[in-house]
């Protein structure tokens, strides 16, 4: 600086910082780990209470909900953390948060880089019956073992056997009239789709099996998701059996084998046989 008589003095320096780096904003309660992805069932919209948690401030947080492609209303607060109620309409809906810094820099909630979803309404629930989470699918020529599932065709690649699921929460005299269940391997679709009402059971709940010769079955090799879609429906519903397993090793030979037999008087019925 310069005054008038041309003297000049400094100012004390200043340090200054960018800041780039985007607040986060998360979601504390309930636990997004259980309820992203979850179902409500619910015939009606829902209210929650969310706990949301900042870590810039001062920042505003907006947070909305998506549903069908509409957006709801805005719930906006500037602290590191609030608890607020969120309508849930019926559908699936996006739960959002946005944290907007001083500097202009944005943040936006997600569950491992994903939206945070979840289902309002009475979907069709599934069950499987066969096969069931876990198990070991024994391959042709394989000999049957405990806990696993026999194959029904010996000359064919892979595992044949029956898709079976059990289909409740349904209506099949009003709404659901029309339900279909399509079963897939791997998300490709196997087998035409079957009408929830060919299916046995009840308006409520039906049985609905793929029969093991009506598709190609589940290949050899490396571990399979099997899953199960019910559309038609007034809500969508499904189930998956991740990484089902087809067995195609059979056990080894036999590599050691000891009997003896007691000797001596009183021991000629006494046998011991060891086998591995």
């Amino acid at each position: 600086m310069t005054d008038p008589s041309t003297e000049v003095n400094e100012s004390l320096p200043v340090r200054l910082w960018v800041d780039v780096e985007p607040p986060q904003v998360s979601l504390f309660s309930p636990n997004p780990g259980t309820f992203c992805g979850s179902i409500i069932q619910s015939g009606v919209d829902v209210s929650r209470s969310f706990q949301f948690t900042n870590t810039a401030y001062p920042s505003v947080v907006t947070v909305n909900v998506e549903t069908g492609g509409i957006l709801g209303p805005d719930y906006v607060f500037t602290n590191s953390t609030a608890i607020i109620s969120v309508t849930l309409p019926l559908g699936r809906s996006t739960i959002r948060a946005t944290s907007t810094d001083a500097a202009g820099n944005t943040g936006t909630f997600q569950v491992q880089g994903d939206d945070c979803t979840v289902l309002v309404g009475e979907p069709p629930l599934v069950a499987w019956n066969s096969p069931t989470s876990g198990a070991i699918l024994n391959a042709a020529g394989t000999a049957p073992g405990s806990g696993t599932l026999q194959d029904a065709d010996a000359n064919t690649a892979g595992w044949q056997g029956d898709l079976s699921v059990t289909v409740t929460n349904i209506d099949l005299a009003g709404a659901d009239a029309a339900g279909v269940v399509q079963f897939k391997i791997e998300g490709v679709a196997v087998g035409a789709p079957i009408a929830l009402s060919s299916g046995t059971g009840s308006n409520t709940s039906r049985t609905v099996t793929l029969a093991a010769a009506s598709y190609a079955g589940i290949p050899d090799g490396a571990a399979v998701d099997v899953s199960v879609e019910v559309t038609g429906t007034q809500e969508a519903g499904g189930a998956t059996l991740a990484n089902l397993l087809v067995d195609t090793v059979a056990p080894s030979g036999v590599t050691d084998a000891l009997a003896a037999v007691g000797s001596g008087t009183g021991d000629r019925r006494r046998t011991r046989v060891h086998v591995t």
